[in-house]
């Protein structure tokens, strides 16, 4: 009987906790989801647009469109039920605690003018000059172009926390986009979150020895039913009522 009531305790720790880790990686996982999604989009690139010449007449409606290599959209899909299978997944999850998740801050290309050619390297740019390419010299004619280039910044998280659960250096560290602060900060929590519910599935499960459970009145109940060979009546009152929680030592 104090092994059933033991069990119960165990059964209710186990669901509760596996409730709880469910709960957090599906949390985590509609973040990654996010996270994929950002990275993509700050690799869009925007096409280039051959000069032409502003002076003339003739109208011109060239559309601004992204690069076929960078347009910014996932194109893979990879369910969980496929990913476990992979050759590289049995290693990979064995070594989960020698990862740490580091975040990038995806921000848009401000309004500000470029200073000279060389800032405008990468970076999709509408410019003016005798050729319609961006350069640095004066402005001899009224050619203009569209440069090639991205319309995103990424940079490091320089906030706390800057990274997932292990704060400790890792030994590999995946990247993980996000679209502010806020965002890396809650998918940094998630991840703690993440490791400490699973964590929690295997640890801390209540102790069925007796002396671990003196405040615990269930057990106290068992005990004395145990004592009084039966589990109802007089007797299992008469039996707990006897029982003296601080006299139930490991000896």
């Amino acid at each position: 009987m104090l092994f059933a009531e033991c069990t119960r305790q165990r059964s209710r720790h186990s669901l509760k906790a596996a409730q709880t880790a469910a709960a957090a990686l599906t949390d985590l996982a509609f973040a990654g989801g996010m996270a994929a999604a950002t990275r993509m989009l700050a690799q869009l690139q925007i096409a280039n647009i051959n000069a032409y010449d502003a002076g003339t007449e003739a109208t011109k409606r060239d559309p601004v469109y992204p690069s076929t290599f960078a347009t910014g959209l996932e194109t893979k899909l990879c369910r969980i039920t496929e990913a476990v299978k992979s050759p590289r997944a049995a290693p990979e999850t064995t070594g989960a605690k020698n990862w740490q998740l580091v975040y990038h801050i995806v921000k848009t290309e401000t309004a500000t003018p470029r200073a000279s050619k060389a800032a405008t390297n990468g970076k999709a740019t509408l410019c003016l000059s005798d050729n319609g390419a961006c350069k640095d010299a004066t402005n001899d004619g009224a050619f203009y172009s569209v440069q090639a280039g991205t319309i995103f910044t990424t940079a490091e998280n320089t906030h706390e926390p800057k990274h997932g659960h292990n704060s400790a250096e890792a030994k590999k560290k995946t990247v993980w986009h996000t679209q502010s602060a806020g965002e890396a900060q809650m998918a940094a929590k998630l991840d703690s979150d993440a490791h400490t519910a699973i964590a929690a599935q295997t640890s801390n499960a209540p102790s069925c020895n007796p002396w671990d459970n003196t405040a615990n009145q269930h057990f106290l109940k068992a005990l004395a039913a145990a004592a009084a060979e039966q589990t109802t009546g007089d007797k299992v009152t008469a039996a707990l009522a006897n029982i003296k929680p601080q006299t139930i030592t490991k000896t």
